[in-house]
């Protein structure tokens, strides 16, 4: 059985409805888009990889043993905003000359 039909089987025994994405559309869904990016700057652009085994190693560390969530977000936007402002606020002062 594949993991779709395996997941559209679930949902239904939960009487849950899926609702997808549109195609081609990812901004509808910008907190994936935004770790899908982070991740691979972060991670997949960082370093060469002979094996899949080393990826996962890799993703692991980062995701779940890295020191802080800045291991995933690129060196030019490191240390850019106060902690004060919030990184996401549309108000926020840079802490650093841009």
């Amino acid at each position: 059985m594949s993991s779709t039909t395996a997941l559209a089987e679930w949902a239904e025994r939960k009487s849950i409805a899926l609702d997808f994405i549109e195609p081609a559309r990812p901004m509808q869904n910008g907190f994936i888009e935004r770790f899908n990016g982070s991740y691979r700057r972060g991670v997949l652009d960082m370093h060469i990889f002979r094996t899949l085994s080393e990826v996962r190693e890799q993703t692991e560390f980062v995701l779940f043993m890295a020191p802080s969530s800045q291991e995933l977000e690129p060196p030019e936007i490191q240390g850019r905003f106060s902690s004060a402002c919030g990184r996401h606020s549309c108000h926020c002062v840079s802490a650093v000359p841009i």
